[in-house]
């Protein structure tokens, strides 16, 4: 994206914006030059990206962290990829025709948001008059607290299973969020280059809570469970994809 004196190199990045998913950068500066659907359009590089907030008392936040059993004390960056704890309020609309939301650390403090981009008329008159939303593929930027994109997340259209493209504020392919299951507890895998180095697993069937680890399932075992030379107990990480075979 940049070189090392920090300068775009001449290409097509996310919008910093906001209002379109792509703009051109020449090298020297943003032009009028943008994209959306790979549809492209003319819009002049005027004013700032805009950043959602939500209007949620600080008590309010931290008392969230607090119901998600999340300990107090630890000590974060300040930045949306070093804090430890990140809490996402969507922001409450009469009528919702473009999806926004703000990005708090464990303080209750604003680090930054997720803006939905790219959006058509047509698109938002039908968000408002029938519940087609599934049928349309939705692109959001996370962006910082200066509106510039860290991420951008694009959830192509579907019929059943929902599938998250996830690329750096770049526009560079990062990995993607693959949905798994349609019944039951549900289940969505992430895949990095083919592979899925991850899960995320809904604890109950309502998906109100879930479980984010990585490939490995861990197995905690006690001293002389398996081998009785263990000076303790061990734990082993075991791949999701070696487990049917292993249990075979």
């Amino acid at each position: 994206m940049t070189d090392s004196t920090g300068s775009y190199a001449a290409n097509w990045y996310p919008d910093p914006l906001g209002r379109h998913e792509y703009r051109y950068h020449d090298g020297t500066r943003w032009t009028e030059h943008v994209a959306s659907h790979g549809r492209q359009s003319v819009d002049p590089a005027m004013g700032t990206g805009a950043v959602p907030t939500v209007d949620r008392p600080t008590e309010k936040v931290t008392r969230d962290v607090g119901r998600a059993g999340v300990a107090a004390g630890a000590v974060g960056g300040g930045t949306l990829f070093t804090e430890p704890v990140l809490v996402v309020n969507q922001k409450a609309k009469v009528i919702e025709v473009s999806n926004e939301y703000a990005v708090y650390d464990q303080h209750g403090k604003q680090i930054g948001a997720v803006r939905q981009v790219g959006q058509s008329m047509v698109k938002k008159l039908l968000r408002v008059v029938a519940d087609v939303d599934q049928y349309f593929t939705h692109k959001l930027q996370v962006v910082d607290m200066s509106g510039t994109p860290q991420l951008q997340l694009t959830r192509p259209a579907k019929l059943l299973k929902s599938r998250l493209i996830v690329q750096d504020g770049g526009g560079r392919d990062i990995g993607d969020i693959q949905q798994q299951n349609a019944i039951g507890k549900i289940r969505f895998g992430l895949m990095s280059a083919g592979q899925q180095v991850g899960l995320i697993a809904a604890e109950n069937w309502r998906a109100w809570n879930f479980a984010i680890t990585d490939e490995g399932v861990i197995f905690f075992i006690g001293q002389g469970m398996w081998t009785i030379e263990a000076a303790g107990p061990q734990q082993v990480s075991v791949p999701h994809s070696e487990l049917a075979a292993i249990l075979a």
